[in-house]
């Protein structure tokens, strides 16, 4: 990921409610900034935020997309 910084990225998050049979994904495209230890208040704001990741590990940098795009869609199943 740190490859990434300061160049333009994607990112996408999907979702699938199995009772309504509704999905979605969306697609956010920008730049990629590490606000680890920035003093400005959006990236001392951005750290308050509670953040739940599924994966294990230890979480020691905060990278944050300044969106250029934002795009999406939702469907329907039967």
């Amino acid at each position: 990921m740190l490859r990434a910084l300061n160049t333009r990225v994607a990112f996408e998050v999907d979702g699938w409610d199995p009772q309504t049979r509704v999905g979605w994904s969306v697609v956010l495209k920008g730049i990629a900034e590490e606000v680890s230890s920035g003093i400005d208040p959006f990236s001392a704001a951005l750290r308050e935020r509670p953040v739940f990741p599924l994966a294990p590990g230890s979480r020691e940098r905060w990278i944050a997309i300044y969106p250029a795009e934002i795009s999406g869609r939702r469907f329907r199943l039967g």
